[in-house]
C-alpha cells in the first residue's frame, strides 16, 4: 500500500537529516502517534516490531558475539529510554531463536538468560518466522520458561499451528495449568493471550504433553492496568532481505508475511542492510523490490519506517563505497516512494573512522560490524525521535 506523499522524503519535524531522520511527517506516523497516545492516556498499548539483523538483535554489543546481549540491544535500550522519558515501554518479551549459535537451549539462555529450559526437550528449532527459528520440542513433558523482569497479569504467546502440532499447559510458577492450548489450522501462525493472572513477577511455563510438535514463536507480558510500548526485538542474526522476504511456500509457510500480521505492530522499523551491503548477493533492485514487500505487509497494521544501518569497516564501505552508497539511495528511494520516514544510522555517524574512536564497535577491527553497548543507546536515541 502506497500512501500519497505529504511532505517531501528530505521533511522532519523532529531533528532533521543532521540527526538521521528524514521524510518524518505527522501524517506518516498516525497510527504510531495514535497508539502513544493511547498509552500516555492508560487505555491502550502501542507495539514496537524491531526487525533485523544481528545489529538488532545486539550482537557484539559486549565484545561478545550473542552471549550476555539481548539486553544490550537496542531495542532494549530504547524501552529504557523511553521510560525514562516519561512514556512507559518494555522490551519484556522474546521472538524466535535470533539464529543464536550455537542453536542449543544453552546457547539461547546464554543469549537470553530470561527464557530458560527447566526439563529438556525444547531448543532452537529450524522453522523460521520473526526472530529466526520458533523454540521447538517433539518430547512430552519438555518445558520452556520465560522469566521477565516487570510484574505482569497479563501473558500473549505465538505458537504454530497445523504441522500437525503437538498441545501444551501453560502456567505460573509451577501452579495449576491456567490454560491447554491445542493448535489449529493449516500452517497458522497463532496467539493466546492468558489473562487474569496475578499482578507481580513470575515465571511463565509452557509444558509439552505429547510428542507432536510444539512450536513457540515468541512470548510477551504486560499489566493491563499500566499499558505501555512493548518493543520486540526480533533481529534474525546473518539475516539478508531475502531471509525475510521469503516466499510463502511449503519452506516457509510461518514467515514474515504471515506471522506479523498476527503481532500486528502499530510501527515496523525494518534494519537490513548490514549483511546486503557486506555480501551483495543479488543487485540492488532485487534488494529493493524484497524491501518493497515487507514494507508493504507493514503498513497494513501500523506505521512503517526504514533504517540504513550503521556503518561497517569492509570493502564495501572502505574500499568500494559505491556498494554502500547504491544500497543506501535504494532506501531512500523506498522512503519517497511510499511516504515513509528513513533513518540513516551512517549519516549519523559518517564512518567506522569517525565513530570508533569515541564510540568504540563492539567488533572493532578491519572487519568491523556491530556497535558496542554505547552504540546502542545511540541508535535507541535516534529512534527515539519517532516518539514525540
Amino acid at each position: 500500500m502506497l500512501r500519497a506523499a505529504t511532505l517531501s522524503s528530505g521533511s522532519t519535524s523532529s531533528g532533521g537529516a543532521a540527526n538521521g531522520l528524514s521524510g518524518y511527517t505527522a501524517q506518516n506516523t498516525l497510527n504510531l502517534r495514535a497508539a502513544l497516545a493511547r498509552v500516555r492516556a492508560g487505555t491502550g498499548i502501542c507495539k514496537v516490531a524491531c526487525i533485523g539483523d544481528s545489529t538488532t538483535m545486539g550482537a557484539f554489543s559486549n565484545g561478545v558475539v550473542f552471549a550476555g546481549n539481548k539486553p544490550l540491544a537496542f531495542p532494549f535500550q530504547l524501552a529504557k529510554l523511553l521510560t525514562a522519558k516519561g512514556t512507559p515501554a518494555t522490551n519484556d518479551s522474546w521472538f524466535g531463536s535470533g539464529n543464536v549459535a550455537p542453536a542449543t537451549a544453552a546457547g539461547y539462555t546464554a543469549y537470553n538468560a530470561q527464557v530458560t529450559y527447566p526439563v529438556a526437550g525444547f531448543a532452537p528449532g529450524a522453522i523460521p518466522g520473526l526472530g529466526a527459528f520458533a523454540q521447538a520440542s517433539t518430547t512430552s513433558g519438555a518445558t520452556l520458561a520465560f522469566t521477565p523482569t516487570m510484574a505482569f497479569d497479563t501473558i500473549d504467546i505465538y505458537f504454530l499451528g497445523g504441522i500437525p502440532a503437538g498441545t501444551f499447559n501453560v502456567n505460573v510458577d509451577g501452579g495449576a495449568s491456567l490454560q491447554l492450548v491445542t493448535p489449529s489450522g493449516t500452517h497458522t501462525v497463532q496467539v493466546v493471550t492468558i489473562t487474569g493472572v496475578a499482578l507481580a513477577t513470575h515465571t511463565i511455563n509452557i509444558v509439552t504433553t505429547s510428542t507432536n510438535g510444539v512450536f513457540i514463536a515468541g512470548m510477551a507480558v504486560r499489566a493491563s492496568a499500566t499499558p505501555r510500548v512493548e518493543v520486540y526485538n526480533m533481529g534474525w542474526s546473518a539475516a539478508l532481505v531475502s531471509t525475510y522476504a521469503q516466499p510463502t511456500d511449503g519452506t516457509h509457510q510461518y514467515n514474515y508475511f504471515i506471522a506479523l500480521p498476527v503481532v500486528a505492530p502499530n510501527l515496523t522499523l525494518i534494519h537490513l542492510t548490514i549483511n546486503d551491503i557486506d555480501q551483495a548477493p543479488t543487485t540492488v533492485a532485487v534488494y529493493q523490490a524484497a524491501l518493497q514487500t515487507m514494507i508493504t505487509q507493514a503498513l497494513v497494521s501500523g506505521d512503517c519506517v526504514i533504517m540504513v544501518g550503521n556503518p561497517g569497516n569492509k570493502a564495501s564501505w572502505v574500499t568500494t563505497p559505491s556498494i554502500a552508497a547504491a544500497y543506501q539511495q535504494a532506501i531512500y528511494a523506498l522512503g519517497a516512494a511510499n511516504n515513509i520516514p528513513v533513518l540513516d544510522i551512517t549519516q549519523r555517524w559518517t564512518s567506522y573512522a569517525v565513530t570508533n574512536p569515541s564510540m568504540p564497535y563492539g567488533d572493532a577491527g578491519a572487519t568491523a560490524l556491530h556497535p558496542s553497548t554505547t552504540g546502542n543507546m545511540d541508535v535507541a536515541t535516534a529512534i527515539a525521535q519517532l516518539f514525540p
